[in-house]
């Protein structure tokens, strides 16, 4: 059985700003309005797989942590960060900029993509599901607007 949530529809939605240095349109800093698909594959017990209730709490928890910020990857190659009295350096190619650490969300990737971000989260909502003990595949998506984005795939 699978059950889904439409995160355009359910708000399980963040808006924030990001750069992809070693793309060129993509490394100015821009920001998208993120929506998170989500799909949950196991077995009914009791005409119950999972409490939708449940998934979404977990999600919006990891993404309060993602809204309204500046997401940078942890392992940049192609940018470098220095943290100083609480404001971020960052400089990548020609760029240099100055943020306020509390508006920086440090995210374990390699760039701040589609792609990488929905295995980020993907990941995590995997970490917060395990005691679930009828799930047995996830399926996350992040989009960057309606109709285009990047899916992970896990299993518990």
């Amino acid at each position: 059985m699978k059950i889904y949530i439409d995160g355009w529809k359910a708000n399980l939605r963040f808006a924030a700003a990001h750069f992809i240095p070693e793309h060129d349109k993509c490394s100015r800093l821009h920001g998208h309005d993120y929506a998170i698909m989500v799909s949950v594959e196991g077995t009914v017990e009791d005409g119950i797989m999972a409490d939708f209730g449940l998934i979404k709490k977990n999600i919006r928890g990891i993404l309060e942590s993602l809204d309204h910020k500046l997401l940078l990857p942890s392992s940049q190659k192609y940018s470098k960060y220095e943290i100083n009295n609480g404001y971020v350096h960052i400089s990548y190619m020609d760029v240099k900029m100055v943020i306020p650490e509390q508006f920086v969300a440090f995210i374990g990737t390699n760039t701040s993509s589609s792609e990488e971000l929905s295995g980020y989260l993907g990941k995590k909502l995997l970490s917060v599901l395990k005691g679930q003990p009828n799930i047995a595949e996830i399926t996350l998506s992040v989009q960057e607007g309606p109709g285009q984005g990047a899916e992970w795939r896990g299993k518990l």
